[in-house]
């Protein structure tokens, strides 16, 4: 990290090491960080120069100033379908959203988040997340197209 004072750029400050991934949300770091497993890692927000782990073992997240963060566990990607388990970063705690949701077809909005979960041949669940609660709006579902 660095600032700025007077058109003088400080010395850098490391903030944390074994850094796999970042992404800046408003004047929040948000990173995930290596914790010796091959295919996640820990996820922490960095804020006011404090870091705070927020979760364990994620496969990866998401970030926006708008919508908020999106945080996927146990990824998994097989014969073209991309599934993981959901959690939602409502500004103060994760709060868990589904297992089993199709990630690729996600839809996230300042609303909420629309997604389909345990998506068979005859297709899945529609799903919305929002205000903290999980509607089933549907089933048999193949695609989500607007939201």
């Amino acid at each position: 990290k660095h600032s700025v004072s007077n058109g003088t750029v400080s010395q850098p400050e490391q903030i944390d090491s074994n850094v796999l991934a970042f992404r800046l949300a408003g004047d929040e770091l948000w990173y995930k960080k290596n914790n010796g497993n091959v295919s996640s890692g820990d996820l922490f927000r960095y804020v006011q120069k404090e870091s705070q782990k927020i979760e364990e073992n994620v496969s990866s997240f998401s970030v926006s100033d708008s919508t908020g963060i999106i945080i996927y566990k146990n990824f998994v990607s097989e014969n073209g379908e991309e599934t993981a388990d959901i959690i939602y970063w409502n500004g103060k705690k994760a709060c868990e959203v589904s297992a089993d949701a199709d990630v690729s077809g996600l839809i996230c909005k300042t609303s909420g988040v629309a997604f389909l979960r345990n998506v068979k041949k005859n297709g899945g669940e529609l799903c919305i997340y929002s205000k903290n609660k999980l509607a089933v709006i549907d089933r048999d579902v193949y695609n989500i197209i607007a939201y």
